[in-house]
C-alpha cells in the first residue's frame, strides 16, 4: 500500500467536506443504495436526483462511467430513449445529477417491456423506471458495447 501524503490527505478531506456540504443543501431524502453509490432527491428540483460515490467504493468510478455512457449514447437514436439522462458531474466524478424516473418501488404504474437492448446487463427491476411514458434504465454505469439488438428483458428482484 502506497503511503497517503498529507497534500492527498487534505485533497480528500476537502473533497469529503464539499461533498457532506454539497449534500446537506443539495439532496432530500435518499431514495436509493447500491454497492457503490447513494441515490438523492435533488432539493432544488424533484425531477432529478443527485447519485453520490461513496468514499470507500469511489473506485468503481460508477458516476463518472455513467455520465460516459450518457454521453456517448445521448446522439445514438435506437438507444437514448432507453437511458435516463446524466444532466451534470462534478470535476471529481464523486457527484453526479440525473434525470429522475419513477420506479414501481416508488409507486409507477407501468408494465415493464418484453424486450430490452442487449448492451443493459443489470436488470434489477430497481434500475428501472419511466420518465413520462418513457421507459427508462437509471443505472447504466456498465453497458456491454456490442452493438444494438432488442433481447428478451429478464428483469431480477434485488
Amino acid at each position: 500500500m502506497s503511503e497517503l501524503t498529507f497534500w492527498d490527505f487534505e485533497k480528500e478531506f476537502k473533497q469529503y467536506a464539499e461533498v457532506k456540504l454539497f449534500r446537506k443543501k443539495f439532496c432530500g431524502i435518499r431514495i436509493g443504495k447500491g454497492i457503490s453509490r447513494r441515490v438523492y432527491i435533488f432539493k432544488p428540483d424533484d425531477n432529478y436526483v443527485v447519485k453520490i460515490e461513496n468514499i470507500d467504493s469511489s473506485r468503481y468510478f460508477a458516476n463518472i462511467r455513467e455520465y460516459a455512457n450518457w454521453e456517448y449514447m445521448k446522439e445514438w437514436v435506437l438507444m437514448n430513449r432507453w437511458l435516463a439522462p446524466c444532466v451534470w458531474i462534478s470535476k471529481c466524478g464523486r457527484i453526479m445529477i440525473q434525470r429522475r424516473a419513477e420506479r414501481k418501488i416508488d409507486g409507477a404504474k407501468g408494465k415493464y417491456p418484453p424486450k430490452l437492448p442487449s448492451l443493459i446487463t443489470d436488470r434489477k427491476r430497481k434500475n428501472f423506471g419511466w420518465i413520462g411514458d418513457k421507459f427508462v434504465c437509471v443505472d447504466y454505469p456498465y453497458l456491454v458495447h456490442t452493438g444494438f439488438k432488442l433481447t428478451n428483458a429478464k428483469f431480477w428482484n434485488d
